[in-house]
């Protein structure tokens, strides 16, 4: 391929919602609209662990991160719109996230993969393992962006 706007046609970022400004976020964005690239967000709910849903006799419905998820899509599809850069999709996914985020690549035939990782400080950066397992286990490069 003859630039690197060719090489990355599909980027896949994966944001939680936690930062009013995902920092991920922002960069896929600034990346799709400067190479032209068709931009996909994954948000990916986390399962209940077994011995939770052992212990309970009902499954609630959790009005909490429901809306905590549908803040999330808008505010993807606002930074989105603002930069001029139109999302292909947004998919909420169940599960693992790094096994969710790696499977969705795969599925989409994605060029890259942008996620957020969390810093504490600059003197003690570890990864998470969500991040190690993600870039181990990822079919394209992974773009690592300290939140």
């Amino acid at each position: 391929m003859s630039n690197i706007g060719e090489a990355l046609r599909r980027i896949l970022v994966a944001v939680d919602g936690r930062s009013v400004r995902d920092k991920a976020l922002q960069q896929a964005i600034y990346l799709a609209r400067s190479l032209g690239s068709e931009l996909y967000v994954i948000i990916v709910r986390q399962r209940q662990p077994w011995y939770e849903v052992l212990a309970m006799d009902v499954s609630f419905p959790r009005p909490d991160i429901e809306a905590n998820i549908e803040e999330t899509k808008h505010q993807a599809l606002r930074l989105a719109a603002e930069s001029g850069v139109a999302l292909s999709s947004i998919v909420v996914a169940k599960g693992r996230p790094a096994a969710e985020i790696v499977r969705h690549s795969k599925k989409l035939g994605c060029d890259l993969t942008v996620v957020g990782q969390r810093t504490r400080s600059l003197k003690r950066l570890r990864t998470s393992h969500t991040v190690r397992e993600v870039v181990s286990r990822s079919p394209c490069p992974v773009l690592v962006v300290p939140v």
